[in-house]
């Protein structure tokens, strides 16, 4: 079966091989042959162009189909046997396959007749030897492909055309992975000599820490006739290793037999190196985002948190691992009342690609929130993504909060002020009104001049103090500073307080030294200080109380201390004592009153007399101790003072029994007197207890109740009074100090008929009494 004339086919050369006894051949048995034999064969007969090898010391030699039109009727009698019994060729060829076996590969033209005459066998022939080695790298054998030389050189000119004028560096291998071209781009690239590099020389030029791996792709294809494609570096002329992109695809026959690999070499080292400085921007940009104090935060348009820096997670109280295990969601770390806005930004994010300072809320872990300014940019067009980038500034928002709550206590003072205001204003109103209608010679006239006297000068000074804190924050005050000697000074405001004192039975001792303690003051506005101080230890120390007030000589300074015994201040307290509009909790009767404007006024008077003051406390029942330092100096003193004065008019009515309950017991006296004037008959409870009591004895015929009680306030009288049997229909007259709408709506609804603020004028009583009476008489008063 020596004869392969006709058996044009791998299937065919396989079958004459199966078919042979190779007992004598130098190859052996086929199922016994090298792996570098074994697919060197398997390459030659996959191969549509003439290719033959021989191996081993005998050179035992094989061929292929597509051998046989070329050799014609002259292929040897030998395969499989020893090349030196083709005696044809054996002499034409030894120099080449000698030169082959010791390791060279190379290209040789040859005359036709060589390897014998075919039918159509041109002049020429262009014989590619090759080295065929083992495992351990030895020379075993050769390859070697023939081709027409006039059909090769024509397409590979034209094939070399092509390939150098491309930029990459362009190669090719025969079917087996032997490289036997490159173009210009490769020498240009390399600095090597043509020739250098072919078969498997490139691989040495390889980067060491890649060569392995390229090497085993580069093979992985061949095995398959997958693509090739993979990233390398590679030795460039100047020394430098350089990035390539290597690819090739395997060039098929029609009857899909790799007949070739093409490949190309992209140099990719400045794209590398993008890409590298790229991970080092995103490196660096992660360093510096995850050691900034502002929150940074990569998020798809749906809401879901990509990647977000410590600080953003600090904000919300998470951890990184926390975060990455489970990840965040702006949606369910938005509170429900700003998901609206929250949409409204997204919107105008994906119209104009930013948003800028949407102050927003999130949910902390522990479930407290955190206020959050940001701006925020898309990152692509159209938008997937975008950054956004934040600041904590809850503090801003708590301070605002804390504005407006100022403001709501500025509301509750003004609130304060008008009821302040209009307790003495009631009484004095009530007053004129009763003189209207009384007789000079009633000594119930001289007690109604006294009333007036008094709540005028409280209300007055009560003005005056507003005035002056408003004069001192604003930086109107100008002192006539003069020498004055402080017992006169203290002497003068302890006249001032003393019917307040008197009022409460207070124990009020001076311990004043011998020496005459001068300072350089204004003395108006010295009395006016010590008088606050006096004032404000009668106001909170409770009835039958002790006050000192020592004055004493300390280094070329006067200190004086006002100290009580009364309630007493907590910490908290203390330290804000001299704040403006600060005061102690008011009891629900406000008994001790204020407006927490005498002490700010007290620290502002000192401070512009070079002065210095200070409060100290053992805590809430202990008493109190407020201190006044100022320069010392010796010199005289001087005088001040002055009274008001008022007159009033009256009317007579139907008796009717009235029932007053007010804990004002001038307002109280005042109003009774002048319901009494015009014929009726008043009865005054300061206790609303007391009065519930009475009226379920009595059945009064118009109560007459003040909102601010002690025990507890006139809605609950009220409710209590409409409770009580026959009491449904008595008409109720609500008098408060305060008269805000919802004050008025609250009186309404717990039972009053009608609702008067302070002072309340004659004719608004007069009405009431006058309806009642009407009613009793089956008639209204416009009848």
């Amino acid at each position: 079966m020596n004869d392969l004339s006709g058996r044009a086919s791998v299937a065919g050369v396989e079958q004459c091989l199966r078919e042979r006894d190779w007992s004598d051949s130098p190859l052996g048995a086929p199922s016994g042959w090298p792996p570098a034999l074994a697919h060197a064969a398997r390459f030659m007969f996959d191969a549509a162009t003439p290719m033959f090898l021989g191996w081993g010391e005998a050179l035992g030699v094989l061929y292929n189909d597509a051998s046989v039109p070329l050799l014609g009727g002259h292929h040897p009698a030998t395969f499989g046997r020893g090349l030196r019994d083709w005696p044809e060729a054996w002499a034409e060829l030894q120099p080449h396959v000698a030169r082959a076996r010791a390791g060279a590969a190379f290209r040789v033209e040859l005359p036709a007749h060589a390897l014998g005459e075919g039918p159509a066998a041109p002049p020429w022939l262009d014989l590619a030897f090759a080295p065929l080695r083992d495992l351990d790298g030895v020379v075993r054998g050769f390859s070697c492909l023939v081709a027409e030389t006039t059909r090769l050189r024509a397409a590979e000119a034209e094939f070399r055309t092509i390939t150098n004028a491309m930029p990459q560096m362009v190669w090719t291998t025969r079917p087996d992975g032997y490289h036997d071209y490159y173009n210009e781009r490769w020498y240009d690239f390399t600095g090597s000599d043509v020739g250098a590099t072919d078969g498997v020389g490139w691989s040495d030029m390889v980067h060491p820490d890649d060569r392995a791996r390229t090497w085993e792709t580069w093979q992985a294809s061949l095995a398959t006739g997958a693509p090739y494609e993979i990233e390398y570096r590679m030795r460039h002329r100047s020394g430098e290793y350089r990035w390539l992109l290597g690819r090739a695809l395997p060039v098929r026959d029609a009857h899909g037999h790799i007949v070739r690999w093409m490949g190309t070499c992209t140099d990719i080292h400045q794209h590398k190196r993008n890409e590298d400085a790229l991970r080092a921007s995103e490196t660096r940009f992660r360093r510096l985002a995850e050691s900034n104090v502002v929150g940074m935060v990569r998020y798809r348009m749906d809401g879901a948190i990509i990647d977000a820096n410590q600080a953003f997670l600090d904000m919300l109280g998470y951890s990184r691992a926390e975060f990455e295990r489970g990840g965040l969601d702006s949606r369910t770390l938005t509170p429900p009342e700003w998901t609206d806005a929250t949409a409204r930004a997204m919107e105008q994010l994906r119209t104009t690609g930013r948003v800028e300072n949407l102050v927003k809320e999130y949910f902390r872990k522990d479930g407290s929130r955190a206020s959050v300014q940001m701006g925020s940019v898309t990152l692509d067009d159209p938008p997937t993504e975008g950054l956004a980038v934040m600041i904590d500034v809850t503090p801003i928002q708590e301070a605002r909060h804390a504005l407006r709550e100022a403001d709501r206590r500025k509301d509750e003072f003004l609130a304060m002020l008008a009821h302040e205001l209009r307790n003495p204003l009631a009484p004095i109103t009530a007053a004129a009104d009763f003189l209207k209608v009384g007789h000079a010679h009633d000594p119930r006239i001289r007690q109604v001049q006294t009333i007036i006297t008094r709540q005028a000068r409280h209300m007055t000074g009560l003005i005056d103090d507003l005035l002056d804190v408003s004069r001192v924050t604003r930086g109107l005050i100008t002192l006539e500073r003069a020498p004055a000697a402080l017992a006169g000074v203290i002497a003068e405001a302890v006249e001032q307080v003393r019917p307040q004192v008197k009022a409460k039975n207070h124990h009020l001792e001076l311990h004043l030294p011998s020496d005459d303690a001068q300072v350089l003051g204004d003395r108006k506005r010295l009395v006016q200080v010590f008088a606050n101080m006096l004032g404000n230890a009668a106001r909170y120390t409770a009835d039958g109380g002790r006050i000192d007030l020592h004055l004493r000589l300390e280094c070329g300074r006067v200190v004086v201390d006002v100290c009580d015994n009364g309630i007493g201040m907590a910490p908290d307290l203390t330290a804000r004592a001299f704040e403006l509009f600060s005061q102690a909790e008011r009891s629900a009767d406000r008994s001790q009153g204020g407006l927490g404007i005498g002490l700010a006024l007290v620290k502002s008077l000192v401070e512009l007399h070079d002065g210095t003051v200070s409060a100290h406390s053992d805590g809430p029942g202990r008493g109190s101790r407020f201190t006044v330092a100022l320069p010392r100096l010796r010199g005289e003193a001087d005088d001040a003072g002055d009274e008001p004065v008022a007159t009033g008019a009256a009317a007579a009515a139907e008796a009717l029994d009235i029932l007053i309950v007010d804990d004002n017991v001038d307002a109280a006296q005042i109003l009774a007197m002048y319901i009494e004037a015009v014929g009726h008959r008043a009865t005054v409870w300061h206790s609303p207890g007391k009065a519930l009591a009475y009226a379920a004895a009595h059945r009064p015929d118009v109560c007459v109740l003040d909102i601010g009680l002690p025990e507890f306030d006139g809605h609950e009288l009220a409710r209590r009074l409409r409770a009580q049997p026959g009491m449904a229909d008595v008409p109720l007259v609500a008098v408060s100090g305060y008269g805000q709408a919802h004050d008025r709506d609250r009186a309404l609804a717990a039972g009053f008929d009608r609702h008067f603020v302070k002072p309340v004028m004659a004719a608004d009583i007069l009405a009431v009494l006058a309806d009642v009476i009407g009613r009793r008489a089956g008639t209204s008063p416009g009848d």
